[in-house]
């Protein structure tokens, strides 16, 4: 009995053996259709295949029309790429497919005209992508039940997701590129949580309502070029996204439903939008990249970004033809701004606010300021109205004092305030000069400096300790 079923085991490994020897070591490719209706022969039960798997021909010298060869594979441990077959009408021939390892392209197809004949498929770990294809429907995908991403690209034809099976996460990308008669994406209401990009760009949609339930986003959002999208969606849940948020070239009337987000890891870039403020940002407290706000002809102020306290780059604001004021982002730490590029603004006229102060003042006048109203034409008038308006920008009522005043050989500044931050002090002239700048250990409380090389007349000294910024006056 023992030796029966010895030898039981015994032909199972060898049948298993020389299945896995006629199986495809690594990727395969099939140009010809010949290649296609030999494979069961020349690979006899084979049904799992460990590399990649290339279907694709020479647009001009194809004669591939059909995959019905391939029926005996269920899993492809790689990419499975149909690229570029214009006499391939149909998936059939798949039918027994169940999991791909990597990424379902179906790329330059022209002829295939839904997904039917991979009905079984249950798994694909990397994207599906349809690209450039007349695929109108997606509903033969009813059994998938895992999907990294998903990818539309150049699909004309396509106007719904219906059959878009309940998947709750994409550990992909999900994009939606040049799909103009797409407007109904209702079927994916079931994904809470995207770890890739979402791109949606060119399409027919109106609103974004049916992600109001993602709850995370660990790449950017952009949102780009779709001319009837007037709102988006209630998006409670989503209170950080890991890289840039970008709208840009809609029709949107208003960006309600951002109201919980507090943290952007990229950059915020909102341009050529019909909104009239932008309320939606009131909680955002810090941004990972540029803030680039432009084109917009209905906001007038900034005051909605007045938490925002940290950036990690460019502040560019231009074309906004109705803005007056840069009044909001007050509260921008100047150390995290790279540079300042504000230009093109026709109404305004009011750009001393104390991060920009700040910045000019710690980069000697180092940015781009032009073509705006009187009062923010060039970073030097900016910055000599950030002078003279001493007492509205001062951060401390307990100020440091100056002795004496008018002084002499030499000042002291007195009564600073011992904070754990170094301490850096500048002085300018009237006219916005900067003629002298040092640096203090933390801690310091009294600083006397020696005034026998200025000149006669009225100066600006600025004092910074980490978030305190104070200003005063004196003359020599």
């Amino acid at each position: 009995m023992k030796y029966c079923y010895f030898l039981s085991l015994l032909v199972l490994f060898n049948i298993q053996h020389i299945n896995a020897q006629n199986c495809v070591q690594g990727a395969i490719t099939f140009t010809t259709q010949e290649e296609i209706n030999t494979f069961s022969s020349e690979y006899p039960g084979c049904t799992i295949i460990e590399g990649n798997v290339f279907i694709e021909t020479d647009a001009y010298f194809s004669n591939l029309t059909n995959l019905e060869g391939l029926s005996q594979i269920e899993e492809i441990q790689g990419d499975l790429v149909i690229n570029d077959n214009p006499l391939l009408f149909s998936l059939q021939g798949l039918h027994n497919l169940k999991r791909i390892g990597g990424n379902l392209k179906l790329w330059f197809n022209e002829n295939i005209g839904n997904l039917q004949g991979i009905e079984d498929l249950q798994v694909i770990k990397g994207n599906l992508e349809l690209r450039n294809t007349s695929i109108s429907t997606i509903s033969n995908l009813s059994n998938l039940d895992s999907l990294g991403g998903l990818q539309i690209v150049f699909n004309p034809l396509i106007t719904n997701l219906e059959g878009f099976p309940a998947i709750d996460s994409l550990s992909g990308d999900f994009i939606l590129q040049s799909t103009p008669e797409l407007s109904d994406i209702s079927a994916l209401n079931t994904i809470k949580k995207i770890e890739g990009d979402i791109y949606i760009s060119e399409s027919n949609l109106t609103n974004l309502e049916v992600l109001q339930d993602l709850s995370y986003v660990g790449g950017k959002l952009e949102i780009r070029g779709n001319p009837f999208l007037s709102s988006l969606a209630d998006f409670t849940q989503l209170d950080s996204i890991g890289g840039s948020l970008i709208f840009s070239s809609n029709n949107l009337q208003s960006l309600d439903g951002l109201d919980s987000l507090q943290s952007i890891g990229g950059d915020l870039i909102i341009s050529y939008e019909e909104i009239e403020d932008f309320q939606s940002f009131q909680n955002l407290k810090s941004l990972g990249g540029f803030l680039t706000i432009g084109g917009i002809g209905k906001v007038k102020t900034l005051e909605d970004f007045s938490n925002l306290t940290k950036i990690n780059g460019i502040i560019f604001i231009s074309l906004m033809d109705s803005l007056q004021t840069l009044h909001g982002l007050d509260n921008i730490d100047a150390s995290t701004i790279d540079t300042i590029l504000i230009i093109n603004n026709f109404q305004l006229s009011e750009c001393n606010v104390q991060s920009i102060c700040d910045y000019l003042e710690i980069n000697n006048g180092a940015g781009v300021i032009a073509n705006n109203l009187t009062g923010c034409t060039s970073t030097e008038e900016v910055l000599n109205a950030c002078i003279t308006s001493v007492s509205s920008e001062d951060v401390t009522s307990s100020k440091p004092s100056l002795f004496p005043n008018p002084a002499s050989q030499q000042l002291f500044i007195k009564d600073l305030a011992p904070t754990n931050s170094n301490l850096l002090i500048n002085i300018h002239t009237i006219d916005g000069k900067r003629v002298f700048q040092q640096s203090f250990l933390k801690g310091t409380t009294e600083v006397r400096i020696n005034l026998s090389h200025f000149s006669k007349g009225l100066y600006v000294v600025r004092v910074y300790q980490g978030e305190l910024v104070n200003t005063l006056k004196f003359i020599k």
